[in-house]
């Protein structure tokens, strides 16, 4: 996945979260948990894919 449209995809669903959180106050329904469990996974592969690319650059020096 391209980095650059997983972190559009991060601040998409961290905002929809914001919103959808504002409009309940109820955490635990099933919509909030959904998405919340979506952006931590969007999260690691970001995570993981910054690492990637880190270790290739200190490889090629």
């Amino acid at each position: 996945m391209d980095i650059f449209q997983l972190k559009k995809e991060i601040q998409s669903l961290r905002s929809y979260l914001y919103k959808l959180g504002n409009q309940t106050k109820n955490y635990s329904q099933g919509e909030i948990l959904k998405i919340s469990q979506e952006l931590d996974k969007k999260i690691l592969i970001y995570q993981k894919q910054m690492v990637r690319q880190s270790n290739k650059r200190k490889i090629q020096l």
